[in-house]
């Protein structure tokens, strides 16, 4: 079966297995090793991406570099974009490692050479079945040749991946391969790419949105009387739609759902600063709240309206269409983030779609909400942090550059300060009154937005 990405998740597994057994049992020389893998791409990639196809014919490309205080060269096992990869025939072995360490130091350094941004390169160190990922993190003074080599520069790791043979671990080395190879992790993670990508109005969401509307169908059909309960407190506290109690307003609520699974996802993925390809478990205590929780951020998620569909017998439909969210997000630099309201036009794109007053305020601009912001701050004494209240959050932007500037006035006031008691000060910087879409409780409570304190 062809997975939504376009691989075939069987064939993956089966690639792992031969790989184990060629490097345990067979004790397979590297070109072995390396030519099972090629031809295992084009079984796993029935329409091989651009990568694939760069994999195979950017074999043996030439490098050139400096070692002790001469020019050499040689030959890179495979070269993909900026992404230069170095197999052995066995990363356990630490004689085998060092070396192929040592050449991907001098690969590096070879696209250094060539001119190419030092931010863009990536080595890549791999028996098949183990991958390690590494940047340039620092280059030393040039040799006397003018040109770089392993020694004038130090490497970072910055991921790695040991495979095995089961449905989860595949989907993990697809998830390396895509982001060191296929470069998928590229795209930035603004309010705007989320619009265009899973926005309303996005082709792309239409069939997450179709799904999570039959599931939710299937509660209302099959939980009547829990779902009358549901849609006279929904009618009357967030829909502005002249419904009865009886009619549930299945389009709002669906589009609802849909925007507060995409918003846990993605947070997730903020919090690990990088593309989750999560265990069923993990997808669960996602949905649930469980996962925010042992993070510390224990009023993310609540139980409120759609409690009931993030459990049996509705929850296995929502996996599988939170899977394929999770699949797509991979696209994002969740790394190197912009600290924006990152679902303001969503929210716009969804009172739009559902005319409604509650969520019918346009959003406000990152510009003008920085500007009100530095008004009030400006008001306050020098010495003094804010307690500000946002009566009507919305997304959240008056929140976010609230949280912007106070973390600037903490830095310069308490410099020496411990991580907690900054965080403490933050999080009293600003509180959130929700008026939707928990409006009927009048419950207020603090921001709880992953922040990041250095």
């Amino acid at each position: 079966m062809i997975e939504n990405n376009g691989y075939k998740l069987e064939e993956v597994i089966s690639f792992i297995k031969r790989a184990t057994y060629l490097i345990d049992h067979s004790k397979a020389k590297e070109h072995v090793i390396r030519d099972n893998f090629t031809s295992y791409l084009a079984r796993i990639y029935p329409e091989p991406p651009s990568w694939v196809n760069q994999h195979i014919v950017g074999g043996e490309s030439v490098a050139r570099f400096a070692r002790s205080g001469k020019e050499r060269r040689g030959f890179i096992d495979n070269l993909v974009g900026l992404t230069v990869i170095e197999y052995e025939r066995d990363l356990r072995i630490s004689e085998k490692f060092n070396e192929g360490y040592n050449q991907i130091k001098q690969f590096c350094a070879s696209k250094i050479n060539e001119g190419h941004p030092v931010d863009r390169i990536i080595g890549i160190l791999s028996d098949t079945i183990r991958w390690y990922a590494y940047r340039v993190s620092k280059i030393s003074k040039r040799s006397g040749t003018g040109i770089l080599g392993p020694e004038d520069i130090e490497l970072e790791k910055i991921d790695e991946f040991s495979a095995v043979p089961t449905e989860d671990s595949a989907r993990g080395l697809i998830n390396f391969w895509q982001t060191y190879l296929g470069r998928i992790g590229a795209r930035p993670l603004n309010a705007y790419s989320i619009a265009e990508d899973f926005g309303f109005e996005s082709i792309f969401s239409h069939s997450y949105i179709d799904k999570i509307g039959q599931i939710v169908n299937r509660a209302i059909n099959e939980n009547k009387e829990y779902a009358k309960i549901i849609s006279k407190l929904w009618n009357r506290v967030v829909t502005e739609r002249n419904l009865s109690d009886e009619e549930f307003d299945v389009c709002t609520y669906r589009d609802e759902l849909y925007m507060l699974t995409l918003g846990k996802l993605i947070c997730a993925n903020i919090i690990e600063r990088k593309a989750l390809i999560s265990s069923k478990e993990e997808l669960i205590d996602i949905l649930r709240g469980d996962y925010f929780v042992r993070k510390g951020f224990t009023n993310l998620v609540e139980y409120d309206y759609f409690g009931w569909i993030n459990n049996t017998p509705y929850l296995e439909q929502l996996l599988l269409v939170a899977r394929d969210i999770q699949e797509n997000l991979k696209v994002y630099d969740f790394e190197n983030m912009i600290p924006e309201d990152l679902f303001g036009r969503m929210f716009a794109q969804l009172s739009n779609r559902t005319e409604r007053i509650l969520l019918g305020q346009e959003w406000t601009p990152h510009w003008l909400a920085n500007k009100m912001v530095e008004k009030l701050f400006n008001e306050l004494p020098v010495n003094e942090l804010p307690q500000f209240v946002d009566m009507c959050c919305g997304s959240g932007v008056m929140i976010v550059e609230t949280l912007k500037a106070a973390k600037k006035r903490i830095e310069e006031q308490y410099p020496t300060a411990s991580i907690d008691e900054k965080i403490r000060l933050l999080l009293n910087s600003i509180t959130r009154r929700v008026d939707y879409p928990i409006k009927s409780k009048g419950y207020r409570k603090k921001s709880t937005f992953p922040v990041e304190c250095e």
